[in-house]
């Protein structure tokens, strides 16, 4: 690849003493031998100031690697060969790669006149703006697919949590309806035997009510027999009552006829006469008999008529 071409011209006509000769003739030999920073020092120490000088320095900053004094001194160097001074330039801002500014340098010098070297360095810098131009497309492209990618590894890393999280809560629910499942099925058998056991204290009460009754029965045997005794001491039937059932025995089963007035007073009489004798009877009392006539017999003692 061709080489950017720097112009260095030191016209020895433009110096006019002895002593700036001797100097100018340091400095270029300082700038030959690569001694760049000698060679701006001698510049440096000529009095007058020319264009010519100014674009020597140039040169030197330009070797030196300071292209901005390099351009600097360039740019207060107009005078001398214009196309050449506007090479340079070029040549100042390509090395920074400052392309746009290259190529406008390039173009403003091609403007003088045509020059081989100021359009090589012309297309250099354009072909060098194409693949930095490329090259950046590319980088976006690049970060484009990056960003693309790390949004699509975001978006994958938020749907697996989201995953997993769907995951853990269906876990959790699951969980907790089995554990609200085993707590009912608990509850239920905590009811089933509270009803077993109510069921069981509710029999044994009523069996030791049972043998309760069993065992006041087996301790009353007595009291039992004294019942039935007097029970059936009631069914005997009275010395009164026996005749009085004979009498009712007797009776006709037909129904009897109705009763006068007379005829009722008359059995009434006859009933109470029969009491009477019952009585009397029952009592074992002696009898005594009266003369039916008015004439009594007077007694004549106090003894006793039986």
């Amino acid at each position: 690849m061709k080489k950017l071409l720097l112009t260095t011209v030191v016209p020895l006509a433009l110096w006019g003493g002895i002593t700036d000769f001797k100097t100018i003739e340091k400095a270029n030999e300082a700038y030959t031998k690569g001694e760049y920073a000698k060679s701006i020092d001698s510049y440096n120490s000529l009095e007058k100031k020319t264009p010519q000088l100014s674009y020597d320095k140039g040169n030197a900053y330009y070797k030196k690697g300071e292209f901005d004094k390099a351009i600097e001194n360039y740019e207060k160097a107009k005078g001398v060969d214009e196309l050449q001074r506007l090479h340079n330039i070029g040549n100042s801002y390509f090395k920074q790669n400052k392309l746009d500014e290259a190529i406008k340098s390039y173009e403003d010098a091609l403007k003088v006149r045509d020059d081989e070297d100021t359009k090589y360095n012309l297309e250099l810098a354009k072909k060098k703006k194409e693949e930095q131009e490329q090259k950046q497309k590319d980088q976006q492209n690049k970060d484009k697919n990056d960003n693309k990618d790390d949004k699509n590894k975001d978006q994958n890393n938020k749907d697996q949590k989201d995953k997993n999280k769907d995951q853990k809560d269906d876990k959790n629910k699951n969980d907790q309806k089995d554990k609200d499942q085993k707590n009912k099925d608990q509850k239920d058998q905590n009811n089933k035997d509270d009803k077993n056991k109510n069921q069981k204290e509710k029999n044994d009460q009523k069996d030791n009510k049972q043998n309760s009754k069993q065992d006041q029965k087996g301790q009353d045997p007595k009291d039992h027999k004294d019942d039935k005794e007097k029970k059936d001491k009631e069914q005997q039937p009275k010395p009164g009552d026996e005749k009085k059932d004979d009498k009712q025995k007797e009776k006709p089963e037909s129904s009897p006829a109705p009763m006068t007035k007379e005829e009722k007073e008359k059995q009434l009489g006859e009933k109470q006469l029969q009491r009477l004798l019952n009585q009397l009877n029952k009592e074992k009392m002696p009898s005594m008999m009266y003369q039916a006539n008015d004439n009594k017999v007077k007694r004549e003692d106090e003894s006793n008529p039986w």
